[in-house]
This record gives C-alpha cells, sequence and structure tokens, in this order.
C-alpha cells in the first residue's frame, strides 16, 4: 500500500509497468517509495481478458473504444491508489498481448482539496493507454502530482445522466445508493451489470456526487471488472465492481454479492418497511438518503441545484469523515421549500449522521436545531423515548441536543421529577451554548421550588427539591460544583437538612433515591450546621436509614477519607456517624479506625464513658490488617493516655512492618500501658527488630506467651516478612522455640522463598537456611539445622550474648538473664556440633562458669539461684517458673536425642540445686513443685 510518510513530503506519485523485455516500471515520478513498487508489481494487470478481440491491425476509433480497466483502492491505513490498465499490443520482441498500467497513489486522500470523487478520473487525458511498442516506448508522464479529471463523469453529465426524462434511473440509483452505503459499513460487495464503461462510470458518478467527496475516495470499485476476476477484487477490497454485460450468465461467480443490472427496473422498497429487490433476486435496506434522493433528482434544475448546494454544505461543515448520507439531507433542508418533498426523510437523516462539524456553521447549527426540534415529542416522556431510541452510533450532536431538550422539560416538569423510577439523564456532555442556558432554566426552576414550598407538606417538598438539585448536578449545570449554587439552593438543603436529621427524614431519603456525591457532600455540610445544635449521640447524628442514604456505595465520602490522615483530626458529628456506620459495616478503610476513636475520645476522653456506643464494631475493625497505623496508634498514646481500647492498638503492633513509627509506639505503650499484652506485642516487636534489642524485665515464659497472643492478632505476613538472623537469634535465645509451627507457617515460608530469590546475598542465605530448618520433621535433624543457622549467623548471636552479658554482670534480673545466656551459649557452642552428643552437652551446660560478685566464678546455672538466695528471694512459685521452664525448654528441644540420659543429667543438677537450699528456709513448695516436674519428664 502507498507510503503516507514519502521522502519528499509529496501527496501523489505515479508509476506506469508494462512488458518490455520482461515486466518493469518504466516511468516514475513524485519519488514513489519501495512500498508502493511493491504494490505496483503485485497488483499490475499482465493479462487484461477483454471481452472483444481487438484486430491485428487497429484503427485510431477501434483503439478508443477498447476497454479500459479503472480501479480505486481504499487502504485502511488512510492512502488509497488509482490503477488503469489497457491493452498495449504488441511489445518490442513482438510478443502480443502486452498491457500498459498506469498507477497513481493519494498518500493523503482525507485531505478536503482538491475535492476529487475518483470517478472523475476516468478517462483522465494524463492517464497512459499506448498502444504498440513504439507508443510504448515514446510514452512520458504528462503531469505530476494529481492527474487532470476526465470528462466523462461531472456534474453536467451526472444530471443529464440521472434526469433522463427517457430512461426511468432512479430506481437502480435508490438500490445502488444503498447498497454502496452497507458495503461502506461491512455488508456485501455489489456488482453492476452494465452495457458500456462509460454508463457504469456515470452510475458510479452519480452514487459519488450524492456523497461528500472525501466520503466518495473512501468506495474502493472496479470499472470494467470481468466475472472470472471477482474474487480477487473483493479481496482486495473492492466495493462495487461493474461487470460487462456479456458475463451476466456468470452467476455463480456473482454469489454473495449485491447484483444490480441497469436495465431493470428493481422493485423500490420503503426506509423501515420493504427492502428493494432486484431481479437476481438481492435484498438491499432502503434508507431515507435514497428516499430523498428519488424526491429531487427529477428535474435537471432542482437536482443541479441540490448537488451544487451539497458541495457547499460539505465546504462549510469541512469535509472529514462525513456520513455518506448527511450532505443530501443538508441541501434538502437548506433549500427548504424548493425540496419540501423529501424533507421527511432529510429530516430523519439529520438525527442520524449530523456531524459535530456543523456546530462552526451558526445556519446550518440553528436549521439542525430546528429539525431535531420538531421531530421530537413535546412532553419530557417523550422525549426521553426517542433520546433511549437513539442508536449510540448516530450522531453525537443530535444525541447532545435532544439531551438538552430533555433537560430542559425536565427541570420544570414536577410530575416527572418526582416519578417513583427517579429522574434518568443521558450520558452526554452539554454543548457550551446549552449549558449557559439550561444553567439559568435551572436557576430559576430552583427559585419557583421555593416560593411554592408547601410548608403542609415538607417532605413532597424536601423530594422535590433533592431530585431537581441531583439532576441539575448530575447534567453539570453548576460550574465548579454544588458548592456554588446561590441562596435558593441554600434554602432547599438547609430545609431539607432539618427534616433529615430526624425520624421524619426517613421516608424523604427513601422517596428521594440515590443521591449524586455533590449533593450528598453538600447536605453533610447542611446537616453539620444542624446537628452542632443537636449534640447528638455520637454515631447516631441522623437516623441510621438516613446516614445509609448519604453513604451511597457503601464508602466514606471524599469529604471524610481527606481528613483520614497523620495527624490525627476529630470528625464534626455528621461526619463522625458515617464513618462509624462504614467500619460497622466491616469495610476495611484505612485511618477510619483511629479517626473515630480520636473523634471520641477527643469529647469524652475516657472510652468507657462515651455514651450510648457499641464499642464492639470499632474494635473489630481495628483488628482487620492495616486498620490501624502505628503513627496513628503512637499519637492517640501521646494526647490519650492509654485510653485507646487495647485491642485497637494490639493489632497495629501485631500486624504492621517495622519502622520508625512502629519503633516509636512499642516504646511508646512501655508507658502508657506497663504489663499489657500490648506492652509485651512491644517489646516482642523491638526483639524482631533489625537491631536485634533485646529489652529489659521480661521472662522467658511472658514472651512466649506474647508471641502465642500474637499469633491470633495479627496479619501473619508483615510479620513473617522480618524473618531474618537477627530476629530468628533474638527469639531462640530467648524463647528456646521458633515462634511459627501452625498459623504463621504458610505466610512464613511463603515470605521466606521470596527473601531466598532476593538479590542480597545475606538475605537470601538467612531465608534459605531457615527454610531447610521448617522442613525437617525429625526432632534430631531440626535440633541440628538449629545450631546451623545459629551459627551461619554468628555476628547476630553474639550482639545478643553481649547484652546478655552486660545485663547479668550489672546483677539485674540475674535469674532471666542468665538462663537466656545459658541457652544461647549451649546453642552457639563450638566444642559439640553433633546434637546426638547429649551427655558432653549436658554436662557443658552444666559445668559453664561465669564470674561471680565476689570475683570468682561460679556455674552459670547456679549463679542465679545462689543470688536468690543471697537476696533472700526464696518464693516457691518465682523459683519453680524460671527453673521449670528452663529446663523444660531443653527437654523439648533436645528431647528426641538420648532424652533419658539427659534428663539423668538434668536430674543431677536439680538435685545439687536442692541440697545447696536446704535448710535455708521452708521450701517445701518448690521442692514439690520440681520433683513432680522431674518424676512428669521421667514417666513420659
Amino acid at each position: 500500500m502507498p507510503d503516507r510518510d514519502a521522502a519528499d513530503g509529496s501527496r501523489w506519485s505515479q508509476v506506469t509497468y508494462t512488458l518490455d523485455q520482461g515486466w518493469r516500471i518504466q516511468l516514475r515520478s513524485g519519488e514513489p517509495t519501495a512500498a508502493e513498487i511493491e504494490l505496483v508489481t503485485a497488483a499490475a494487470v499482465t493479462s487484461f481478458g477483454a471481452h472483444a478481440k481487438l484486430s491485428d491491425f487497429p484503427a485510431a476509433a477501434e483503439l478508443e473504444a477498447r476497454p479500459l480497466r479503472l480501479v480505486h483502492l481504499a487502504h485502511e491505513d488512510g492512502s488509497a491508489v488509482y490503477l488503469q490498465a489497457a491493452e498495449a499490443g504488441a511489445d518490442s520482441t513482438g510478443r502480443p498481448d502486452n498491457v500498459y498500467n498506469h498507477v497513481v497513489f493519494d498518500r493523503r486522500p482525507e485531505e478536503p482539496t482538491p475535492p476529487l470523487r475518483p470517478i472523475e478520473l476516468w478517462r483522465s487525458p494524463d492517464l497512459l493507454a499506448p498502444f504498440a511498442h513504439l507508443e510504448v516506448a515514446a510514452a512520458r508522464l504528462r503531469a505530476e502530482g494529481m492527474p487532470q479529471r476526465g470528462g466523462i463523469v461531472t456534474l453536467d453529465s451526472v444530471v443529464s445522466f440521472v434526469c433522463d426524462p427517457s430512461t426511468w434511473r432512479a430506481g437502480v440509483l435508490s438500490v445502488l445508493m444503498d447498497a454502496a452505503a452497507a458495503a461502506l459499513r461491512g455488508g456485501p460487495p455489489v456488482v453492476l451489470l452494465a452495457d458500456s464503461q462509460d454508463t457504469g462510470a456515470l452510475w458510479l458518478g452519480a452514487v459519488q456526487r450524492l456523497m461528500a467527496p472525501s466520503t466518495a475516495r473512501t468506495l474502493s470499485w472496479s470499472l470494467y471488472e470481468r466475472a472470472s476476476g471477482l474474487a480477487g477484487a473483493w479481496a482486495r477490497g473492492v466495493h462495487i465492481a461493474v461487470v460487462p454485460r456479456v458475463d451476466a450468465a456468470e452467476s455463480a461467480a456473482f454469489a454473495g454479492a449485491v447484483v444490480i443490472d441497469e436495465a431493470e427496473m428493481p422493485a423500490v422498497g420503503q426506509p423501515g418497511g420493504e427492502p428493494h429487490s432486484t431481479a437476481a433476486g438481492s435484498e438491499v435496506t432502503a434508507s431515507d438518503w435514497s428516499a430523498a434522493a428519488q424526491m429531487v433528482l427529477v428535474d435537471d434544475e432542482i437536482a443541479r441545484r441540490v448537488l451544487v448546494v451539497l458541495d457547499e454544505v460539505v465546504l462549510r461543515v469541512g469535509d472529514r469523515s462525513l456520513d455518506p448520507e448527511w450532505p443530501l439531507a443538508m441541501a434538502v433542508v437548506v433549500l427548504g421549500e424548493e425540496t419540501r418533498d423529501a424533507l421527511d426523510a432529510a429530516s430523519r437523516v439529520l438525527l442520524d449522521a449530523s456531524p459535530d462539524g456543523i456546530r462552526r456553521d451558526a445556519d446550518l447549527y440553528e436549521r439542525t436545531v430546528a429539525v431535531v426540534s420538531a421531530q421530537i415529542g413535546s412532553t419530557t416522556w417523550g422525549v426521553w423515548r426517542e433520546l433511549e431510541s437513539r442508536d449510540p452510533r448516530s450522531s453525537l450532536l443530535v444525541r447532545e441536543l435532544m439531551g438538552s431538550a430533555y433537560l430542559e422539560r425536565c427541570l420544570s416538569d414536577e410530575e416527572w421529577l418526582l416519578r417513583d423510577e427517579g429522574v434518568p439523564l443521558p450520558e452526554l456532555a452539554l454543548l457550551d451554548a446549552d449549558r449557559e442556558r439550561l444553567a439559568a432554566l435551572a436557576d430559576a426552576a430552583i427559585a419557583d421550588i421555593v416560593r411554592r414550598a408547601d410548608q403542609r407538606e415538607p417532605a413532597n417538598s424536601a423530594v422535590h427539591a433533592l431530585r431537581l438539585l441531583d439532576v441539575v448536578s448530575r447534567a453539570g449545570l453548576l460550574g465548579s460544583g454544588i458548592a456554588r449554587t446561590g441562596p435558593e439552593a441554600d434554602d432547599l438543603l438547609r430545609g431539607a437538612a432539618a427534616l433529615l436529621v430526624e425520624e421524619r427524614g426517613v421516608p424523604v431519603a427513601a422517596r428521594a433515591g440515590a443521591m449524586s456525591l455533590p449533593v450528598r457532600e453538600r447536605l453533610v455540610v447542611e446537616l453539620e450546621a444542624v446537628a452542632a445544635g443537636r449534640d447528638p449521640v455520637p454515631g447516631a447524628a441522623a437516623p441510621e436509614e438516613v446516614l445509609r442514604w448519604l453513604a451511597g456505595d457503601g464508602h466514606l465520602l471524599p469529604s471524610i477519607a481527606e481528613r483520614l490522615s497523620v495527624p490525627v483530626e476529630a470528625l464534626p458529628p455528621v461526619r463522625l456517624s458515617l464513618a462509624m456506620l462504614v467500619l460497622r459495616e466491616g469495610v476495611p478503610v484505612a485511618g477510619a479506625t483511629a479517626t473515630v476513636a480520636y473523634s471520641l475520645l477527643s469529647d469524652y476522653a475516657v472510652w468507657e464513658q462515651i455514651p450510648a456506643v457499641d464499642r464492639r464494631p470499632l474494635e473489630r475493625a481495628a483488628a482487620l490488617p492495616g486498620a490501624v497505623l502505628p503513627a496513628e496508634s503512637a499519637q492517640l498514646e501521646e494526647e490519650f493516655g492509654g485510653q485507646l481500647p487495647e485491642a485497637l492498638v494490639a493489632s497495629a503492633l501485631a500486624s504492621a512492618p517495622m519502622g520508625d513509627h512502629l519503633r516509636a509506639l512499642a516504646r511508646r505503650v512501655q508507658v502508657s500501658r506497663p504489663g499489657s499484652s500490648c506492652a509485651r506485642f512491644g517489646l516482642v516487636r523491638l526483639a524482631m527488630a533489625p537491631s536485634g534489642e533485646l529489652v529489659a524485665d521480661q521472662t522467658a515464659l511472658e514472651l512466649r506467651d506474647t508471641v502465642l497472643a500474637m499469633r491470633a492478632a495479627a496479619d501473619p505476613a508483615p510479620v513473617a516478612a522480618e524473618i531474618g538472623p537477627r530476629y530468628l537469634v533474638a527469639l531462640l535465645s530467648t524463647l528456646g522455640q521458633l515462634p511459627f509451627e501452625r498459623e504463621w507457617r504458610a505466610s512464613v515460608e511463603k515470605a521466606l522463598r521470596t527473601e531466598a530469590a532476593s538479590g542480597e546475598r545475606r538475605r537470601a542465605d538467612a531465608a534459605a537456611t531457615t527454610l531447610a530448618l521448617l522442613a525437617r520433621e525429625d526432632s534430631l535433624e531440626r535440633a541440628q539445622a538449629e545450631v546451623g543457622l545459629i551459627r551461619r549467623f554468628r555476628d547476630a548471636s553474639e550482639g545478643a550474648e553481649e547484652r546478655l552479658r552486660q545485663k547479668l554482670t550489672a546483677g539485674e534480673h540475674a535469674p532471666r538473664y542468665a538462663l537466656g545466656l545459658a541457652r544461647l551459649a549451649f546453642l552457639t557452642s563450638e566444642d559439640f556440633p553433633d546434637p546426638s552428643l547429649v551427655d558432653p552437652r549436658a554436662r557443658a551446660l552444666a559445668e559453664l562458669r561465669v564470674p561471680d560478685p565476689a570475683g570468682g566464678t561460679v556455674r552459670l546455672l547456679d549463679r542465679p539461684l545462689r543470688e536468690l538466695v543471697a537476696a533472700g528471694d526464696l518464693d516457691p512459685e518465682a523459683i519453680a517458673a524460671v527453673l521449670v521452664d528452663q529446663l523444660g525448654a531443653i527437654v523439648t528441644l533436645r528431647g528426641a536425642a538420648g532424652g533419658e540420659k539427659l534428663l539423668t543429667a538434668i536430674e543431677r543438677s536439680a538435685k545439687s540445686w536442692q541440697r545447696d537450699l536446704r535448710g535455708t528456709r521452708a521450701r517445701g513448695s518448690f521442692r514439690d513443685g520440681l520433683a513432680s516436674f522431674l518424676t512428669d519428664r521421667k514417666d513420659r
């Protein structure tokens, strides 16, 4: 196909192609591109196949009458090509049946000038058709650019042809017009049987004259196409093929096409009724376009005026993308009384096909508006029905005009505004001129409602007002939005708000139906003003049915959502009620939970003193992952000192990814909620932080319980993503067990697989090793993998060990830190890498020595007990909790690796500790508890 971006930027190029010692390009102009040359060699005619053979030595008259084939092809890329082929006699070698091809490329046929209709090039003197090798050799292109028009198809010749009083051609023309329009829109191709090429050209000329030139340039046709070549023509995209009458009997070749004989008298159909019917049995849907043509092409003078005006209106709107039917219809309307018989058909065409370009011509626009107004109904319902019946592919301009007419009637039609089904609106933009006019009408309608407001029927007046404001808002008649309304609209909204905050507003909301977002937002403003003077119960600034109506789709209004940010702000009563409604519905909205809690505490300070509020939905909403962010919780903790329900804070601590805000919250709750589950959650998260910090004043048992509680409170994914060497070391050294066995396992493994595939080597190693640990089902293998994991990340364990030793040396809560350090040393011991060596490991644990306060050394597991003795702190339950938890963790972790021997070693140490304590104070409960523990473990 032609190259639309030729190197020299020219629109036209030409090429001739013929047989001269082989098929070759002979002449060229306009710098044809490689793609164009390729098209010539592929599409050129090399065997003409005329229906009558020329004589051996044809005279000039015979040559003048010889058939020519002219093809016009409109390509999908917007370019076009003209190909004329003619018999050329013998070539220079004496070989007969040469064909001379002259090809013209139009690279930009969409350009409106020149206003060429392709068939006008028929028999152009610039299209070469030399005969015999001497003429072929002497042939020269006569002009560059567009070829000169021929003299066969002109305005005068077309008028004379279709209005010839001796031959009625309106029937064939009607069928041909409608078949051509259908083919342009993807319908079947058309075969026109003609007695001569010139009459075939005039038929094509008549069809093209009745449409805009640019539209005619989208119609592909072949003049003098033999029946045997039709399949190829259809494949090339031909819409109409003019076939010589001698091929009329080749009916099999016409299959699938509309067949029209220029000599027949078809049965002419009616628009919306019976179709056209041809002698060959083809049926074609009749249109108003062809009906209008029948009315105006009966007199030479009228026909000429119509076709002249047709070209004028095309120029006035700009000849681009016009429907085939529109120019004739517009010309008929412009001529008015001269063509009144065709006005009805033309008016119907304008309803479907008026182009947007008509907006820039005031006269044509006003004429179109008048036609549309006359065609649509006079009632609101009638206009809406007409608008709804429009094909969405029909004229956008006309649909907009109908939309404006509908809105004009709708604004003043109270019965329509109050209909039970609601007020429909077309999804169309308004023309600027109509927008100003309709905005003025809307203001007048609003003022009229205010004047006529019935104090005896306030509910009815409120529904009327809301429906009208909703229509005005949805139609975009308020410029920058409903906040721009004048005092009349303010009065309407204020009156509606006064009803809506009370129970009598429930039926008003139900009857008003769905409202546009701008109306609901503006109503909230007015409702806040009313609610401010009523001091409503939190969450009940209006009846729940009204709140649901205001919420619309169940999501927060933008005016509320934009306030859900840090720092948190209190919401006024109506917006607070709407936010609480969303939370009751279980819709997760980031920031909503914290904002509602902040709003409630801002008024009442103490959570339990908030009146008539069911706090359970709020707490359920807070438990949703991401519902409360650490930054929000930190602000609430700072301002309200632990008044926020613990569940709200726990969710953030358990689920939020680690960051500065979470770290600040974790430390804050140690002050605002000491000893609470939130405080313990915070400590565990700090232990899981990249710094691996371990926090004071926590026993192993407390931390383990906290992790178990976090399993129930947390979405595992964010926490699992923090799994790494420091986290594992911190927890293993503190808890003695991995904190993910069931609930978190799937999420942990997913996060670890992602980490293992990461490009950061250390993170990938940590993840891969942890995955290997999780995969171990056998206790012995698991223990071995656990030791390997700790050793792999020794630097992290050394950090934990150093902090524990500092705490121990400082004498702070020695039992707890001694036990933690003992476990860490046991797990990271380089001397006993094989978990099966139970006895040596047990001995190593028992003999591990650390400095004592007197400057000597003492066994690690003895020191906490001796310090307890020295301090006189021999509470049996405290000692049992520390010792039993420590021994139980070791037994659980190593139980499968020679459990009996390990129990023996532990029992030996336990009896030694009992002897050390004997006689100091009555300690029966401790001894009994420890003996019971050892007996229970041994019995297992």
